[in-house]
């Protein structure tokens, strides 16, 4: 399955607010299994958006965002993914009882801008959200496209995940199993090490990945391999790691 990962907010293009989203979205879905074939961050504008989403199902199975889903005028994500799909957004009377519910709890009415979490596109599921009040969306279209739609507030974000998401995509049941193995080595630069490793291309493939990952300390080889099962994908790393640790011998 291949994931492409959305993370929505101009706090994001900015600076003002660090991506922490995608960095552990993209180790989880992972680490289960997934491809991730891109990360992207876009705005707040339906427009960006929307072709972000166009482009994301070109090469994924699955879309996940984040942010976006607050009650203000900037959280527009519902009413594009909702457009987008072609449903309409439908108020949630039991979404909307608890909203009622929460801020009853705390000495308040419901505002009236807050409503707008309740609204649910047509046909999208709920994953609840155990730490805050706007849920968690999800979508499988008759084509095969997935969706979910997180909350951008990371405690939020991967509270649901971790409750909802990664247990859905499990039950999938065509994840592959992917292993990593990383080889540090010392004494020698990205280019010199590239030259000692030398040709790869009869063994690396779309099921086995290597990438170089430099630092002040040494460059690090990170080895990735997909398989049906993981016994397939580590006998796939420990072939490449042979054939890396004869080429550059003393260095790793």
């Amino acid at each position: 399955m291949k994931a492409h990962i959305l993370t929505i907010g101009d706090e994001l293009l900015i600076g003002q607010t660090v991506d922490a989203n995608a960095a552990w979205l993209g180790e989880q879905l992972s680490l289960l299994g997934l491809e991730i074939v891109r990360s992207t961050t876009v705005g707040d504008t339906a427009r960006a958006m929307r072709k972000e989403l166009t482009r994301a199902y070109e090469d994924a199975d699955l879309v996940v965002t984040t942010g976006g889903l607050g009650p203000t005028h900037d959280d527009l994500t519902r009413e594009v993914v909702a457009d987008y799909f072609g449903v309409p957004l439908c108020e949630n009377e039991s979404l909307m009882q608890l909203l009622r519910s929460y801020y009853e709890r705390r000495g308040r009415s419901l505002p009236e801008a807050a409503r707008k979490i309740a609204l649910v596109p047509a046909g999208f599921d709920l994953m609840d959200n155990p730490v805050g009040t706007a849920p968690g969306l999800w979508h499988t279209t008759g084509d095969g496209r997935m969706i979910a739609v997180l909350p951008g507030i990371p405690k939020e974000m991967q509270a649901i995940a971790e409750a909802a998401l990664l247990p859905r995509l499990r039950e999938q049941g065509n994840l592959q199993t992917v292993e990593h193995r990383t080889l540090l080595t010392t004494g020698v630069g990205e280019s010199s090490l590239q030259e000692k490793v030398g040709d790869l291309s009869g063994y690396l493939d779309d099921a086995l990945k290597l990438a170089y990952l430099p630092s002040t300390s040494g460059v690090r080889m990170r080895l990735t391999a997909y398989g049906d099962d993981r016994a397939e994908a580590r006998s796939r790393i420990e072939r490449l790691e042979q054939v890396l640790r004869e080429r550059v011998g003393q260095y790793i």
